[in-house]
C-alpha cells in the first residue's frame, strides 16, 4: 500500500486513536502489518502504548478476535542496533537465562572484533530459539522503530507467514521525531510490505479542534518522555524544553545536538518543579538536562516542524524568548512586525523586558552567503552599549554578525547571563562609543556577569579582560578562529568547574595547561594544524573524551591554491598518559608528523585510527589500558618501531617486561591479539616471545600450601623471576626424595633460565646430591606477548583471527604456566618458528598441544611441524595426558622436530607418553632427556609397531627419575652412540638401557656412566656385544639406599 494512501481514523486524542486501531486489530483478513503516524507524526508511540496495555487487560482476553496468545511490545524509539532490536524481542518472550548469555558473549566477542555498537547484527542462535518459541502461537508486535530502516521479523525469528493471523502494528514515530527521512529503497520496501497505513486526523476540521488535537498529541509526547527520564519526571518541563528549541528554529549557528542542554539550563526552563531555578542545586540541573537531552531526536526536518508548530494552541513566550533574524530583519515579537533599520528601535519597543530570558540576533541560515555578509552595515547591525540595560533577567545572549564596542559590550548589564555566543562580531573601534560619545576608559565599564556558564566565540575577538571583580567560573568555552583565546581569555577565568572545551581552526603551537581544570571531562580540537604537541603534563586526570580533527590529505586535492607539502596537522606527539578517565578519543585527518600516541591509563575500549592517516607513526603506548579489546588500524599500516600494550593492570609500567625490546604486550584476554594481526609483520621479524599465565590462580595456589603439603609450591611467574625456594613435599613409596629445592634466577635482560634441582639426602656419614640440568637460555626476541588465562569458564579464549595467527607463526618462545582453565594449547598452524617451548603448573590442562587438521593426502595428513623447536620443558600438570598426541588422518612428516635437543618433563602424575614419532620422524638433534616423577609414563616415545629400532645419533644426557611404570623409552630397541651420562632412580619397570655405539657391535669410543640402583642393574634385559648391547660397555655407580627402605645395605634392624 502506499503511503499516499493511508486511512484516516478520526480521533481527538490517544484514548480514541487506540480504540481505533484495535477495529483494524480484530480484522481477520490477510493485512498483517500496519503503521500509524499519528496526528502529523506526533502521538504515535503513545497511541502504541496504549493499544498494547489494553490488549494485556482481560476485557480485551474475551474477545476471540483481540485474544493473542503473545502480545510482543518493542519499544526501540532510541535506536541502537539489530541485536539491541533482538535482545529487546528476547526479553519480551523472557527466553530463558542460557540463551540470554549469548548476547553477553557475541557483544564480548564484538568487542574485540571492534565492531561498532550500531553495526551489530542478529544472532543467528537467538533466531532459531524465538523461531521455537513463537511457532505455533498467535501474536501482535507493537514496534516503536527509531532506526531509518524496515524491520523484517522474520529476521529475527518473528513467524510472520502463516495461517494463525499475526499482526504487526508499528511505527517511525516517537520522542519527538515527527518527520522521518528514509531512502527510495527503504520507502519502496515498506509501501510492499506494510499492508495498511492510519493517520489521525480530528473528528471536526476546524482550526481549534486541529490544534487541540495536535498539542494534545504532543503533550502525551511529552508525558512519554517524562516516563523514560530517570532525573525528573515533568512532562512540563520536557514540553517547554522542546517549545524552546522549535522557538528558535531558524536561528542559525545554534548546534542543538551539542549545546540543546546547555540552552535549557542556561536559560531557567531546567527547574525545580518551576520554582526559581537558582534553588535547584547546579549539577542537578546539568545531570536533568542531559537525561532529557539523551531520550529526545533532535535531528528534525526544520520545513516539517514549521508547519506543525503555528497548529499549537500554545502561544510561543515570545516576551521571553526575543528572535531577530538577518537578513533581512524579520522581528518575531508581536510588537515588531514592521521592518526596521535599526535594532535599538526594536528593542525599545518591547513593553516587558524583565520577561525576557534569551535574546537571539542570527542569521536564518548557518551561515550567510557573501552577498548576505556586506549587507550587514555599520548603520544595521551596531549595538548600543545600553541596549540591555533593562533586561536584567537576560540569561542567554546570542549576537551575530553585529559591531558593538568590546571595551563596552552591551551585556555588560546583563548580571545574571548564564550563556553567551558571539558570532562574527566586530569592534567599533576605539575612539568613540556606538552611541557616538567619546569612550574614555576602555576596561572599566562593568564587571562580569555573577555566573556565567557558557562561554561561545566565534570570529570574534573579543577580550575578556575588560571584565572588573571576580573572575569568571565557567563550565563550557568554545573558541572558533579566535586569536590569542589563551591569553585574553582562559586565563581571565576560573578553570575550577570547567567541563567543556572547543577549539576550532587556531593557530596555536603549545596546547594550554589545563590541571587546574579538576571538572574538564571533553576537549575538541577541530582544525589546529599548528599545534606540535598534546603532552601529558598539561591534562588533568578527569578527562573522559578527547576529538583532535583535521582535514585528510585528499580533502584538497587538486585545488589550485594548495601547494605540495601543505595542510595535515603538525603535531608530533600526542600524550594522554594518566587521564584515568578517558573512555573516548576521536582522531581524523592527516597526522603528517605524529611519531608517538601514548594512552597509557585510559579506560579506552576501542581504539580507533580507521580514519587516521599517519605516515610516521611510529610508537604506541596502551599501558595500563585494562579496558582495551580492540585497535582499529589506519588504513596505511604503520611501520611501528616501539609497541607497549598491558591490559592486564592499571599500572603505566608493564608488568610483564624482558627488557631490552621495544615490543611488549601484556594482555588480559588473548582475543585482543587479533588486533595486532594486520601489523604483525612490521615487528615481528626477530622472534616472539609468548606467555601464558594466570597469575591470580598461582597467587593462591601458592598460599594454600602448608608445610605438610606434598604439592609444589609456586614462587615464580612469568619473566619476572627471583630468587626464591619451593619444597617439593616427600611422596609415599619414593624415599630417596626427602627434599628438592628450586633455586630459580634469571640473567637481567631478555634470558630466561629455568631452576636447577637439588635433592637433599639425610645420611650419617654423608651427603649426596642430584640435579636436574638446566633449561637452555631462551633466545633473544624482538618482541614479547603475554597473555592472561584468567580462570574463564571457557579456558583460554583463542579462535581462527583472534590473534592464534599471530602466536602461531611468529613464536619463537612459548611460555604456558600457572593456568586456571586452559586445557590445550591452540594449534591451527606449524608453529614453525617455535625454538624454545615451557609449560609448567596448569592444573587443567590434558593435551599440551591438541591434534592439528590438515589436508588428507592418501588418507593421511602429513604436515612440518615444530620445524625448529629446540627445547622443551613439562612441569607439574596434574592431569596431563599427552604433550603431543597425533590422530590417525594427521601424522608429523620427516622434517618436523629435527631440531629437538633438550626434552625435560616432572611431575606430570598422568602422562602416558611424550612424543609420538611415526614411522618418518627421527630425533636427529635430541642431546638431553630428562624425566622426573612422571607416575603413569609408560613410553616415552611410542613408535608404529612395523619400527624396531629408533636412532638417536646425538644423545648424551639421560636422566630418568621416580618413573614406575616406564618400560621403555622408544620401540624395542633404542641406538645412542653419543651416550655419555645416565642416572636412574625408581624405574623398576624398566627392563631395557640404550645400546651404546651404532648397533653393529663396534661399541662407543668411551664407556658412558650409569648411575642407578644395583638391584635394578641386575634385573635388565642385554641383546649382546654384537648389537653393543652389554654391561660391559657401560660404567657403573650405584648409591648406598636399599629399594624398600632407603636404608644402606647391611643396615642392621632393630
Amino acid at each position: 500500500m502506499r503511503v499516499d494512501e493511508s486511512i484516516e481514523i478520526e480521533a481527538d486524542d490517544v484514548r480514541a486513536a487506540a480504540w481505533d486501531i484495535l477495529d483494524f486489530l480484530e480484522d481477520t483478513s490477510e493485512e498483517k502489518e500496519i503503521y500509524f503516524k499519528g496526528w502529523d507524526g506526533f502521538g504515535a508511540s503513545a497511541a502504541l502504548k496504549a493499544v498494547a496495555k489494553r490488549l494485556q487487560s482481560a476485557e480485551s482476553m474475551k474477545n476471540p478476535k483481540l485474544k493473542f496468545d503473545r502480545v510482543i511490545h518493542i519499544d526501540c524509539s532510541l535506536w541502537k542496533s539489530r541485536r539491541a532490536l533482538q535482545k529487546a524481542i528476547a526479553e519480551e518472550l523472557k527466553l530463558p537465562n542460557p540463551v540470554m548469555a549469548i548476547f553477553d558473549q557475541k557483544d564480548r566477542d564484538d568487542d574485540f572484533k571492534g565492531v561498532d555498537e550500531a553495526a551489530r547484527r542478529e544472532i543467528d542462535d537467538v533466531t532459531k530459539e524465538i523461531f521455537m518459541n513463537l511457532a505455533v502461537c498467535r501474536f501482535v508486535v507493537i514496534f516503536h522503530n527509531g532506526g531509518n530502516e524496515y524491520i523484517d521479523f522474520f529476521e529475527f525469528g518473528i513467524p510472520m507467514y502463516g495461517h494463525l493471523r499475526s499482526k504487526v502494528l508499528w511505527t517511525f514515530h516517537g520522542r519527538f521525531r515527527p518527520h522521518v527521512q528514509v531512502d527510495d529503497e527503504v520507502k519502496e520496501t515498506i509501501e510492499k510490505r506494510t499492508d495498511v497505513f492510519l493517520r489521525a486526523v480530528p473528528r471536526h476540521r476546524s482550526d481549534a479542534r486541529v490544534s487541540a488535537a495536535l498539542s494534545n498529541a504532543v503533550m502525551e509526547e511529552a508525558i512519554e518522555v517524562a516516563t523514560y527520564l530517570t532525573t525528573c519526571k515533568h512532562p512540563t518541563m520536557v514540553l517547554d524544553c522542546i517549545l524552546h528549541m522549535w522557538a528558535h528554529k531558524y536561528v542559525g549557528g545554534m548546534d542543538w545536538g551539542a549545546h540543546a542542554s546547555s540552552y535549557w539550563v542556561c536559560d531557567g526552563i531546567i527547574r525545580d518543579g518551576g520554582k526559581n531555578p537558582e534553588l535547584l542545586l547546579k549539577e542537578r540541573m546539568w545531570e536533568i538536562a542531559g537525561d532529557l537531552h539523551s531520550n529526545i531526536h533532535l535531528n528534525w526536518d526544520l520545513e516539517y516542524v514549521s508547519r506543525a508548530v503555528p497548529s499549537f494552541e500554545w502561544v510561543m513566550p515570545d516576551e521571553r524568548w526575543i528572535r531577530i533574524l538577518l537578513p533581512p530583519l524579520i522581528p518575531h515579537h508581536t510588537d515588531c512586525q514592521q521592518s526596521s533599520h535599526s535594532f535599538q528601535s526594536i528593542i525599545e519597543k518591547n513593553r516587558k523586558p524583565t520577561m525576557a530570558t534569551s535574546f537571539f540576533i542570527a542569521p536564518n541560515r548557518d551561515k550567510p552567503s557573501t552577498d548576505e555578509q556586506q549587507g550587514f552595515t555599520t548603520d544595521t547591525t551596531r549595538l548600543s552599549s545600553h541596549m540591555f540595560k533593562h533586561y536584567e533577567n537576560l540569561r542567554v545572549i546570542q549576537l551575530s554578525w553585529c559591531t558593538f564596542s568590546f571595551s563596552a559590550p552591551p551585556f555588560l548589564y546583563c548580571k545574571k547571563l548564564k550563556f553567551l555566543r558571539l558570532d562574527h562580531c566586530k569592534d567599533l573601534g576605539t575612539s568613540a562609543s556606538s552611541d557616538g560619545g567619546e569612550v574614555k576608559d576602555q576596561t572599566t565599564h562593568g564587571t562580569c556577569p555573577d555566573d556565567l556558564l557558557v562561554l561561545h566565540l566565534n570570529h570574534t575577538n573579543i577580550n575578556l579582560l575588560w571584565c572588573t571583580g571576580p573572575p569568571m567560573n565557567p563550565r563550557e568555552l568554545y573558541f572558533s578562529g579566535v586569536k590569542n583565546w589563551i591569553e585574553h581569555h582562559l586565563h581571565a577565568v576560573q578553570l575550577g568547574e570547567l567541563g567543556k572545551l572547543g577549539v576550532t581552526t587556531d593557530p596555536m603551537e603549545t596546547f594550554p595547561n589545563l590541571l587546574q581544570a579538576k571538572s574538564l571531562r571533553t576537549i575538541t580540537l577541530d582544525g589546529c594544524t599548528e599545534l606540535k604537541e598534546v603532552g601529558p603534563d598539561v591534562l588533568p586526570p578527569s578527562l573522559e573524551s578527547f576529538t583532535f580533527f583535521v582535514e585528510s590529505s585528499t580533502a584538497n586535492k587538486g585545488t589550485p591554491s594548495k601547494s605540495e607539502g601543505e595542510g595535515g596537522a603538525k603535531v608530533h606527539t600526542i600524550s594522554l598518559r594518566c587521564c584515568m578517565q578517558l573512555k573516548g578519543l576521536f582522531l581524523r585527518g592527516w597526522f603528517k608528523k605524529l611519531k608517538m600516541l601514548d594512552l597509557s591509563g585510559t579506560l579506552l575500549k576501542t581504539l580507533d585510527l580507521s580514519m587516521v592517516e599517519a605516515p610516521f607513526l611510529r610508537g604506541l603506548h596502551l599501558l595500563g589500558c585494562h579496558m582495551l579489546c580492540a585497535i582499529l588500524w589506519p588504513p596505511a599500516r604503520p611501520r611501528l618501531q616501539e609497541l607497549q600494550i598491558d591490559t592486564t593492570t592499571t599500572q603505566l609500567s608493564p608488568s610483564c617486561c624482558l627488557g631490552g625490546t621495544h615490543f611488549n604486550i601484556s594482555v588480559r584476554d588473548g582475543r585482543l591479539l587479533g588486533s595486532l594481526v594486520p601489523i604483525g609483520d612490521h615487528f615481528l621479524g626477530k622472534g616472539l616471545h609468548v606467555d601464558i599465565s594466570s597469575p591470580d590462580h598461582a597467587a593462591s595456589y601458592a598460599s594454600s600450601i602448608n608445610d605438610d603439603d606434598d604439592s609444589i609450591i609456586i614462587a615464580t611467574s612469568g619473566c619476572s623471576i627471583s630468587k626464591k625456594q619451593m619444597l617439593l613435599g616427600r611422596r609415599p613409596g619414593q624415599p630417596y626424595t626427602k627434599d628438592v629445592s628450586f633455586d630459580c634466577t634469571t640473567s637481567s635482560g631478555s634470558t630466561l633460565l629455568a631452576p636447577s634441582l637439588t635433592i637433599h639426602r639425610d645420611d650419617d656419614n654423608a651427603s649426596a646430591t642430584a640435579w636436574m640440568w638446566d633449561c637452555p637460555r631462551a633466545p633473544d626476541c624482538g618482541a614479547y606477548i603475554r597473555v592472561e588465562d584468567r580462570m574463564q569458564k571457557t579456558g583460554l579464549v583463542l579462535g581462527p583471527g583472534q590473534g592464534t595467527e599471530l602466536l602461531c607463526d611468529h613464536a619463537t618462545i612459548l611460555h604456558v604456566h600457572d593456568s586456571a582453565s586452559i586445557t590445550g594449547i591452540p594449534f591451527p598452524d606449524s608453529w614453525a618458528k617455535l625454538l624454545w617451548f615451557r609449560v609448567e603448573r596448569c592444573q587443567r590442562l590434558d593435551t599440551v598441544f591438541c591434534t592439528p587438521e590438515g589436508e588428507w593426502v592418501g588418507g593421511v595428513s602429513r604436515q612440518a611441524m615444530f620445524w625448529y623447536v629446540q627445547t622443551l620443558w613439562v612441569s607439574q600438570l596434574p592431569v596431563a595426558r599427552h604433550v603431543w598426541s597425533w590422530s590417525v588422518a594427521a601424522q608429523p612428516d620427516e622434517r618436523s622436530f629435527e631440531d629437538l635437543g633438550h626434552v625435560h618433563l616432572h611431575n606430570c602424575p598422568r602422562l602416558l607418553h611424550v612424543l609420538p614419532l611415526s614411522m618418518s620422524v627421527n630425533l636427529g638433534s635430541l642431546h638431553t632427556l630428562e624425566i622426573v616423577c612422571c607416575d603413569s609414563l609408560t613410553e616415552v616415545f611410542p613408535v608404529p609397531g612395523k619400527r624396531k629400532v629408533v636412532n638417536f645419533w646425538k644423545l648424551r644426557r639421560l636422566h630418568l627419575h621416580e618413573l614406575p611404570a616406564l618400560r621403555c623409552l622408544s620401540g624395542r630397541r633404542m641406538v645412542t652412540p653419543e651416550l655419555e651420562t645416565v642416572r636412574v632412580r625408581g624405574c623398576w619397570s624398566l627392563r631395557r638401557m640404550p645400546a651404546v655405539g651404532d648397533g653393529t657391535g663396534g661399541g662407543s669410543k668411551r664407556k658412558p656412566t650409569v648411575d642407578c640402583e644395583k638391584e635394578w642393574w641386575d634385573r635388565l634385559v642385554w641383546d649382546g656385544v654384537r648389537l653393543d648391547h652389554d654391561p660391559s660397555l657401560y660404567r657403573t655407580l650405584h648409591p648406598r639406599y636399599g629399594r624398600e627402605t632407603g636404608l644402606r645395605p647391611g643396615t642392621l634392624l632393630r
